[in-house]
Order: C-alpha cells, then sequence, then structure tokens
C-alpha cells in the first residue's frame, strides 16, 4: 500500500476542540497499562457464545445450530454459573476458554446499552459517545476522547485506531491516529516536504494541531519499525508460541502489538471486527469469525505478556440477538449482549453482573435479554484502573457510573 497523504490529513483534520472541556488532574501514580477498545460490529450473537444451555426457553426458541452445544462433541467448555444457571462457552471459543480458565478472562452477559434501539447506528453512536438517551443535546466528541483528554496522554503516536477509519469513540480526538499495517506509519518525506508541511500547518487550529501531531507520531513509530536488508519495515518474528489467525482481524492484532512494542507510550487503542449481522446463514457465519475472534485475542494477550505491556482489552458490541431465531437460518436484532475484559490484573475465571432469565416475562419487550450492566459501569471498572476513576462523571456525562466490585485483582 502506497501511502496517501491527502488522505492521511484528511483524517488528522476530523478533529476539532472538544466540546466538554475536561480538566481534571491525572492521578498522581496512575496504574500504568495501555487499553485496547474491540468493538464486534453488527450485533454479536451472544447467546450462540455464552449460553444456558439447560434453560427450556432457549432450547425451545432455537435450532440446535444456533445455539451452544449441551452435549456431543461440540459440546460447549463450562465457564461457571450465574443465579444457579450453568452457562456453556461455544466450543469454537477454545481459546477464550484457556484464558478463563487462567483467570485472565472475565466475563459479563447481559450487558450493553439501556436504551429500546435495535438501530445499528444508533446503537453504536450512544455507545461510543458514552450516554444512553439522545433525550438531551449529544456531546460531540466520544468517551476514549475525553479520558485521553482527561489524562493528558498526548505524545505522538499514543492512542492508535486500528483499520483506518476512527470510531465514533475517538471523536474529535486530536491525537488519535487512524492506521492499518507498517505502511501507514513508513512514512519518510525529505526534509523539504516534512518542512513544507509543517509551515502549512504552523498555526494553533485543531486542524493545525491534528496534523502536526499526525506528522510527529508517523514519523516517530517510523524510526522505530523492524527493517529488512533493503530497509522495508517488517513486523519483528513472533514470541516463541504465539500465533495470529490468517486473518485481516488477526493481522491488525499483531501489528498493533508491535507498535506497543516499539513505542511504550501507547497507552490507548481501538480495533473493529466487523461482520455479526448475522440475519439468515448464521451457522455458516459464526462459528469461523467467533474462532477468529477467540485465536486473535489469545495471541493478543499473549503477545502483550511477551513484551512486557501490561494491558486491558475490553470486547464489546453495540446489542445482542433475539432470543428466537428467525426463519432465514439467522437471529435479528435485540438488547443485552455479551461484555468481556482480558488482562494480567483481571480477576477472571468468573462471571460478572447479573443474569436476567430467558423466560417470557423476564425478556425485553418480551423478546430479548434484558440488559442487567450498563456497559458504563463495566467501562467505569477497567477507567478506575487507568487513573480515571475520580472523573467518571466527565467521561461518561450525566450517568452516575457504578464499577463492578471485584473485576480487577487488588
Amino acid at each position: 500500500m502506497t501511502l496517501n497523504r491527502r488522505e492521511f490529513l484528511s483524517a488528522a483534520a476530523a478533529a476539532t476542540i472538544p466540546q466538554f472541556s475536561v480538566k481534571w488532574a491525572r492521578a498522581a501514580s496512575p496504574v500504568d497499562r495501555a487499553l485496547v477498545v474491540v468493538f464486534l460490529r453488527g450485533g454479536m450473537d451472544a447467546l450462540n457464545l455464552l449460553a444456558p444451555v439447560s434453560d427450556k426457553s432457549y432450547v425451545s426458541s432455537r435450532p440446535l445450530e444456533l445455539r451452544v452445544a449441551a452435549t456431543g462433541e461440540g459440546r460447549g467448555l463450562s465457564v461457571g454459573e450465574m443465579g444457579g444457571t450453568e452457562l456453556l462457552l461455544n466450543a469454537a471459543a477454545k481459546p477464550l476458554h484457556k484464558l478463563w480458565t487462567q483467570k485472565s478472562l472475565a466475563f459479563i452477559p447481559a450487558a450493553g446499552l439501556h436504551n429500546a434501539t435495535r438501530s445499528h447506528f444508533q446503537a453504536m453512536d450512544l455507545i461510543e459517545r458514552g450516554v444512553s438517551t439522545d433525550a438531551f443535546s449529544l456531546p460531540k466528541d466520544g468517551w476514549l476522547t475525553r479520558l485521553v483528554a482527561g489524562l493528558g496522554r498526548n505524545a505522538p503516536g499514543s492512542t492508535l485506531c486500528l483499520g483506518g477509519a476512527m470510531p465514533q469513540s475517538l471523536s474529535l480526538c486530536e491525537t488519535a491516529l487512524p492506521i492499518s499495517d507498517v505502511w501507514d506509519v513508513d512514512w519518510m518525506p525529505s526534509d523539504g516536504f516534512r518542512e513544507m508541511l509543517l509551515k502549512i500547518h504552523a498555526g494553533d487550529s485543531a486542524l493545525d494541531r491534528a496534523s502536526k501531531q499526525a506528522i510527529a507520531a508517523t514519523g516517530f513509530l517510523s524510526q522505530r519499525l523492524e527493517r529488512d536488508d533493503k530497509r522495508q519495515p517488517i513486523l519483528k518474528d513472533l514470541p516463541k508460541g504465539i500465533a495470529y489467525p490468517d486473518h485481516d482481524f488477526g493481522n491488525k492484532m499483531r501489528f498493533l502489538a508491535e507498535m506497543m512494542r516499539v513505542n511504550p507510550d501507547i497507552h490507548l487503542a481501538t480495533a473493529d471486527l466487523d461482520g455479526w449481522d448475522m440475519h439468515d446463514n448464521q451457522v455458516g457465519q459464526f462459528t469461523p469469525m467467533t474462532r477468529t475472534l477467540s485465536e486473535s485475542l489469545l495471541a493478543f494477550h499473549n503477545h502483550l505478556e511477551a513484551i512486557g505491556r501490561p494491558s486491558t482489552i475490553v470486547v464489546m458490541s453495540e446489542f445482542g440477538r433475539r432470543v428466537k431465531a428467525n426463519e432465514s437460518g439467522g437471529t435479528d436484532h435485540g438488547h443485552g449482549g455479551l461484555m468481556m475484559v482480558l488482562g494480567d490484573h483481571v480477576n477472571g475465571g468468573q462471571n460478572f453482573g447479573r443474569w436476567p432469565g430467558l423466560e417470557t416475562e423476564l425478556l425485553d419487550e418480551g423478546m430479548d435479554v434484558a440488559v442487567t450492566t450498563d456497559f458504563r459501569d463495566v467501562l467505569a471498572s477497567v477507567l478506575t484502573q487507568h487513573g480515571a476513576g475520580q472523573s467518571l462523571a466527565e467521561v461518561f456525562p450525566g450517568y452516575q457510573a457504578k464499577p463492578l466490585s471485584g473485576l480487577f485483582r487488588g
């Protein structure tokens, strides 16, 4: 890929001054961990990943191929129980089960957005702005933008967006750098061209600041890339025993780990895995997607441990899917979903929150898994570990967050 500077500067130009002026002081001794937010775009079917397999309502609502198997060769993997209900993990998610048994991964079932919307666009927009309703004036920036501003972590290249498209959660973040691979970083302009760009953006407008950040970040990261004998950028060989799946998402996570190795200042990153909107032929799509997600997360977690980068990885989706399968071999937009938190300091091997049950009278609008844990409460637990525990009201305006007790060790 040849880097297109107009596209690059266009992305930088999207950054403007955040609506909220966040001015809290960074904690005196903040936990020096990176935060990685993985968003499963399309509404991941949580009930096909982690499910109460013996629940009569679950069994009667779905054909066997859209359920976590309770018996047989493909039987799900036990991850304990909630409220007296045993939960099994899809057999395709065996790498996640390994993390769970190693106590590095925690599940939060029935988590999500307290809003009745089943619209992908609206649900993602609200979640990434850090709110649950658009009844009042929405913040123009994202919750991660407010976090970055509040913590004052503004070093060039310290906030990365994997995939090239800026998520709403980083909207208006001047320091966020959208990248996809080593060629997005390996920009080596001549001294004259670089000086010309810096002169063009010598002012103090939002565009000027963002452009200077982008120029500095790519230059900084480019100097630290591994290179072959022809000076072409390459990724460093993986530590022994670590293997990513041959998939775009796996490649992105490997690249992110490499960037975190060469730049200790990276404290925040986002990555997306698209394709979870499975209204038909779900059986042919869900298993390979789940395997890709699981293998990538296990490899990424172990990779970060091998290079000594303490991190927290949060996995979320805009909503879950309907309890009852549709007539096209798939599932439609639902409500309550599943969040996952993994990392070296996560109090894993446990499930947090409250399982609401699947009887009709317990479902949201009689159709969907009810949300019993607000997504912001999960994120608040994470942010408390990252030096922003006293500033949750500014990250999540209009909401009094209730961090989950015991989600982290120490």
